[in-house]
């Protein structure tokens, strides 16, 4: 009679060939498969240095933007956004600084199109040195402009644009737009000669209507690329930049550790972990450098993530029951016990806390062999009564603490 192995039941799942993540089956399945419209790649544009700034209370120096460019260079970011290199100064020179700097990584700048000179702004964007000039109309009224003057404006907008040799990207947040008028404007841009054309907005609107949101600008794109430039306002931003992936969607904004106004923006490392692992897609991002990166932007913005931030949080990969502790300590524990994704395979670190669950002993026994120590029932207890006495105090303790109160029960813990 064969044997059961209720653990190959408890994880009957797909890893990845460098064991650095696995994928529920359902992901493979051949009637989800059928739902998808997966592009055959999919581009990061990075938005950090704009959106990121968007952030109350950030700023950031020219240093600071070039060292965030040169990171995410590193990391494999192919695209950033310098933001509006038209209208600001600053982003001006954030663009002729990355420039200069003689990185590879590819610039994009917004240029405003609902203004005195169209042209002189699209000249400045590429004087400049911008790779990709997005041009854009934010619902701002031009006296005297009706209806058709908006649609020619962006049609000869984006044809001038093309023909200064610039690669042209599009957009309106349609999210909010009139749909008629909006394909109004897309299918204007599509005329002029548009390379991409993208849905600014989301925040409100579902994963699922954004998803259909994105089939429609598909059908209107043609052979263009379709990019998706997702808000976080209602913790979905990640949900629908993904879903706008689903429906071909070539092209994803993200920022690193979600930074922007409101409620943040599709996250970097959501977004590029789950395209590789749950849509089996390589972006070019190392992943091994997520956590550094997070860490980069941190430290630069002053502005920490919350500890159980997906991917990035320092405390999303902690181990504290009592039995994974004790199985932890023997070497008996694999990263996929507990995890999806290997803490290393993301530069992250597993951590153990000792806390209330770990009044069952077990995790502390397994600590005190791994030691080399044999207690009696009686130091056991000592041991104990100095754990529950320190959680008071600490509400969890780390293996060094634990360390400390097996050797001396009565010290400072």
């Amino acid at each position: 009679m064969e044997e059961f192995d209720i653990k190959q039941k408890a994880l009957c799942v797909e890893f990845d060939p460098q064991d650095r993540f696995y994928t529920c089956r359902w992901n493979l399945r051949e009637e989800v498969k059928a739902e998808l419209n997966l592009p055959q790649h999919v581009t990061i544009l990075d938005t950090t240095l704009r959106e990121g700034e968007d952030t109350p209370w950030v700023f950031y120096t020219l240093e600071q933007k070039l060292q965030i460019a040169r990171a995410l260079e590193e990391i494999g970011v192919p695209e950033i956004d310098c933001g509006f290199a038209s209208l600001s100064k600053e982003h001006l020179e954030t663009v002729k600084a990355v420039k200069a700097a003689g990185l590879s990584i590819k610039t994009m700048a917004i240029t405003r199109v609902d203004v005195a000179n169209p042209e002189a702004a699209i000249d400045m964007t590429i004087d400049a040195g911008a790779d990709i000039i997005l041009i854009a109309i934010y619902g701002v009224p031009i006296p005297g402009f009706g209806a058709d003057d908006f649609v020619n404006l962006i049609e000869k907008s984006v044809s001038y644009t093309k023909k200064r040799g610039a690669f042209c990207s599009f957009w309106v947040p349609v999210t909010r737009w009139e749909q008629a008028f909006a394909e109004r404007l897309y299918k204007a841009a599509v005329r002029g000669g548009a390379d991409r054309v993208e849905i600014a907005g989301a925040g409100c609107v579902g994963p699922t209507a954004f998803k259909l949101m994105t089939k429609w600008l598909k059908g209107i794109a043609g052979d263009r690329q379709v990019g998706v430039h997702c808000h976080d306002s209602l913790g979905i931003g990640t949900a629908c930049a993904l879903s706008g992936v689903e429906a071909g969607a070539e092209v994803v904004h993200t920022s690193v550790n979600g930074m922007s106004d409101g409620g943040g923006i599709a996250a970097f490392e959501e977004v590029v972990l789950a395209l590789s692992s749950i849509y089996g897609f390589d972006p070019g991002i190392k992943l091994e450098k997520l956590k550094e990166l997070s860490n980069m932007v941190q430290e630069i913005t002053k502005i920490k993530v919350h500890p159980y931030k997906s991917i990035v949080g320092d405390s999303v990969f902690v181990e504290g029951p009592d039995s994974h502790l004790e199985k932890i300590m023997k070497g008996e524990a694999k990263w996929s016990d507990t995890f999806f994704v290997n803490p290393e395979a993301i530069g992250q670190k597993l951590q153990l806390v000792f806390g209330p669950s770990a009044l069952g002993g077990r995790g502390i026994r397994a600590k005190a062999g791994q030691m080399g120590l044999s207690l009696s029932e009686g130091e056991w207890q000592k041991v104990l009564e100095a754990m529950k006495e320190s959680l008071k105090i600490k509400g969890g303790l780390t293996e060094d603490e634990i360390e400390i109160l097996i050797k001396e029960p009565g010290g400072a813990y």
